[in-house]
């Protein structure tokens, strides 16, 4: 990871969002702790093999043309091959493999589809996209969060797993209300503290 930090900062940010995003899904699903380990590790470690893909292609500032996309394809597949480096992950780098599979089996690189794509796959793949369109990226312009809601749902059965959407839309859905819920214990406070004291 300090190779990605050193390379790609964006691409690192963005893979750390998406691990503390995919550790909140799979508590929300109540899956086991081993579960919740390798999603969070897959998160983190999903597009590591972008240190292998060219600069002129991994940095340019407009639209990747059809060859430029087989290059930057290969990623996953090469994140894969340097996590399997290490016995232990070895389910991790299955998962690494495995984040651009779809549902609909229409996906890369192997074709796989509905639960045959493993969990922690489907998990992160859809914390992967929730991020890539709430932020700025190089040549677009980021969703609001109701739209990239929007976009998922429209997405779920074919792209991602509409479990796994769902449990997203549950996770956002309680943010908001724990934010709607500080802000107005802080509006209290202000209002408690800044009431005009008797003379």
């Amino acid at each position: 990871m300090l190779m990605l930090r050193y390379r790609d900062p964006e691409t690192y940010g963005h893979s750390m969002r998406v691990a503390a995003l995919s550790r909140k899904l799979v508590k929300r699903a109540k899956l086991s702790p081993e579960q919740q380990e390798c999603a969070w590790l897959a998160g983190m470690l999903h597009d590591i093999g972008k240190i292998a893909v060219p600069e002129k292609i991994l940095f340019k500032p407009s639209p990747l043309d059809e060859s430029e996309w087989r290059v930057m394809r290969t990623h996953a597949e090469k994140g894969a091959k340097l996590v399997s480096f290490f016995p232990f992950l070895r389910t991790v780098a299955e998962a690494v493999a495995s984040h651009h599979e779809f549902f609909d089996g229409k996906g890369y690189p192997r074709g796989l589809s509905g639960l045959n794509i493993p969990i922690a796959a489907r998990i992160v793949a859809v914390a992967d996209a929730y991020d890539a369109m709430v932020l700025p990226r190089l040549y677009s312009s980021p969703l609001t969060r109701a739209d990239a809601m929007g976009e998922l749902l429209r997405c779920a059965g074919t792209q991602f797993d509409p479990l796994v959407v769902e449990w997203l839309v549950q996770c956002v859905s309680a943010a908001k209300k724990d934010e709607k819920e500080r802000n107005s214990a802080g509006k209290s406070a202000l209002d408690r503290d800044g009431a005009a004291k008797p003379a």
